[in-house]
């Protein structure tokens, strides 16, 4: 664990003000860090942005860890694109009325140019091929980029991942580029594990794998969608 997250586990949350209550969410949850005493001493009613701290639970997996929170936050949730995506990770059933709603507050996420060019070579494996396939019931805002029959493809782009620095770095120094770790982010995390939790077999295409030449690709993605 990196030393400043060592350094905000061991904090008093019980007066920080709400305004950092909500970025420190933010940072736990897009770093998949987990800080238990952070979330422990966090009461539903007092906090301000209800919608991004129970974002941030359902990103880290730990709504049901700390249910009566969760709930809570869920009783005062807007109707937001971050309502629609914690009910659809979290662990818990919370009841929503307002469902469709929300689905229609979804805006689809545009494509890059390499997922189009995935999408262009799976077509070319496969006839059996969909485009943005909304498999969490998302309205568009959690699509991954195809369905292959029953496998799920989709390109990891460089805002998918954190950089991990090596254990020797510390301030004022420099590290190499081969030293440097991507390791995917808490979103990244919990839209994958929600996949998975379905039942469906998801073919992550980190971008620094996807080759530069046509054979190549097509020879990439065809061992990728047989496994």
């Amino acid at each position: 664990m990196p030393r400043f997250f060592r350094l905000l586990d061991d904090l008093d949350y019980r007066c920080i003000p709400a305004i950092t209550v909500t970025g420190l969410s933010m940072l736990f949850a897009k770093s998949g860090h987990y800080c238990k005493p952070f979330f422990e001493a966090l009461e539903a009613e007092e906090v301000q942005d209800p919608d991004r701290v129970l974002w941030s639970l359902c990103v880290l997996g730990k709504d049901k860890a700390h249910e009566g929170l969760a709930r809570g936050l869920w009783e005062r949730r807007t109707r937001s694109t971050m309502a629609l995506q914690s009910k659809i990770l979290s662990d818990l059933d919370l009841p929503c009325p307002e469902m469709e709603e929300l689905r229609e507050l979804s805006t689809p996420l545009t494509s890059s140019r390499a997922q189009d060019e995935v999408l262009g070579y799976l077509s070319l494996l496969s006839a059996d091929v969909e485009e943005e396939f909304d498999a969490l019931g998302s309205g568009g805002l959690m699509s991954v980029d195809a369905r292959v029959g029953d496998v799920l493809v989709e390109f990891h782009g460089p805002q998918h991942y954190l950089t991990s620095l090596p254990p020797s770095s510390g301030p004022g120094m420099t590290a190499r580029p081969e030293d440097l770790t991507l390791i995917p982010n808490g979103p990244t995390l919990a839209k994958a594990a929600a996949l998975r939790r379905e039942g469906w077999n998801l073919v992550q295409v980190p971008f620094w794998e996807w080759p530069k030449g046509m054979k190549e690709r097509e020879e990439y993605l065809r061992v990728k969608v047989k496994r």
